[in-house]
């Protein structure tokens, strides 16, 4: 029997995701995660700070940083197997 979907994140938020799919993108492009946040703002220093840690953040956001690198979504975050 597959394990049962989580209807709540876990504790303070934490879901099993990772943004590490976005963190490889950046670093072949030659960006940093400070550079969509400071220089063109395509998302906030909090939000950089989530991406960086693998907290999670709006689906809005996700779409946004999708359309600016134009890439899918399975190119920004990874859902991660549960433990």
């Amino acid at each position: 029997m597959p394990n049962p979907v989580p209807t709540k994140p876990k504790r303070d938020g934490e879901l099993p995701i990772t943004y590490r799919p976005l963190r490889m993108l950046l670093d072949e492009r030659k960006m940093k995660m400070s550079h969509l946040s400071k220089d063109l703002k395509i998302i906030n220093t909090n939000t950089a700070t989530k991406l960086l840690n693998d907290k999670p953040v709006s689906m809005d956001i996700l779409v946004r940083l999708c359309h600016f690198l134009n890439v899918p979504i399975e190119q920004i975050i990874e859902i991660l197997p549960p433990k």
